[in-house]
């Protein structure tokens, strides 16, 4: 919703609720990521624009990048933040971009991250809580909420968390369909990275270069190698921003959203620009 504000003046801009995440079911069998692609496809249909670009973030932007690989030609041009989109543990790349790709972390990071850990960690998430505000106040107070802008962990409180009529306040994800969403996604995100020469449109991948502690497997190691993989890819490094970007920094994210998609309505435009490059984002942001 915060980024969503920042991007009114320039697109209007519709938030998916992807299966599982808010008020639309997960299914009982098909893969979760394929669901929240099918689910993304089918709100480019009810709108029927010709002229559609699509933000994904984490788990968002897998979704997206599976959309457009069974549909080419759904969207104009991709922003993509962090998607969690997994290669082997060598591909080639450019020279400019490899210098931003360390293959030694990506080995490390590859070698410890099993989808069961992620999956147990889901599985403790606290589901419930006395109220809304009282989830407020929780959140708040822990990584990575805690750096979120107010108003974007307002939205999330607000979109993320169910009502009931005792007055408590529930996860509309609950750790079951977020346990479930992990254990999903390692499959499909690695075939996902084996087509990934199929999209044609422009796409800007982007990552911070700041983790969380404790977190096994780190998606901005991804980001560069996705970017090289892409034939009208590039890949923007954001320094002092961490996979949670979007919600702790969205003016500054919908402000390199505006730039790459004005920029890829022209061919022309797109390949003045590097296909790799490092942003030193103000500590002091919005």
């Amino acid at each position: 919703m915060a980024l969503a504000s920042c991007l009114a003046d320039h697109y209007q801009c519709v938030g998916v609720d992807l299966a599982g995440q808010g008020d639309t079911p997960a299914g009982s069998t098909q893969n979760m990521l394929e669901q929240m692609a099918d689910d993304l496809l089918a709100v480019v249909d009810h709108f029927g624009r010709d002229e559609c670009y699509v933000f994904g973030h984490s788990g968002g932007g897998l979704a997206a990048v599976i959309a457009e690989q069974q549909r080419p030609g759904t969207f104009k041009a991709m922003y993509l933040y962090e998607p969690v989109v997994f290669g082997p543990d060598e591909v080639a790349a450019d020279e400019q971009t490899n210098s931003f790709i360390d293959h030694a972390r990506i080995r490390t990071a590859h070698a410890a991250f099993t989808p069961e850990i992620l999956s147990a960690r889901a599985l403790k998430r606290r589901p419930r809580f006395a109220s809304k505000q009282a989830a407020l106040q929780s959140f708040a107070s822990k990584v990575p909420f805690k750096a979120f802008q107010s108003c974007a962990l307002a939205a999330y409180i607000e979109h993320g968390l169910r009502e009931l009529p005792d007055g408590s306040a529930e996860l509309k994800c609950t750790p079951e369909v977020e346990a479930r969403v992990f254990r999903d996604t390692w499959g499909v995100a690695q075939r996902t990275f084996g087509r990934l020469g199929r999209l044609t449109c422009p796409v800007a991948v982007a990552a911070g270069t700041e983790t969380m502690p404790g977190v096994i497997m780190a998606p901005e190691l991804e980001a560069p190698r996705i970017a090289a993989q892409i034939p009208n890819g590039r890949f923007e490094q954001y320094k002092w921003m961490g996979h949670f970007g979007p919600f702790d920094s969205p003016a500054y994210v919908a402000d390199r959203v505006i730039f790459n998609l004005y920029f890829s309505k022209s061919s022309v435009l797109w390949n003045t620009l590097p296909k790799a490059q490092s942003e030193r984002v103000p500590r002091a942001r919005m």
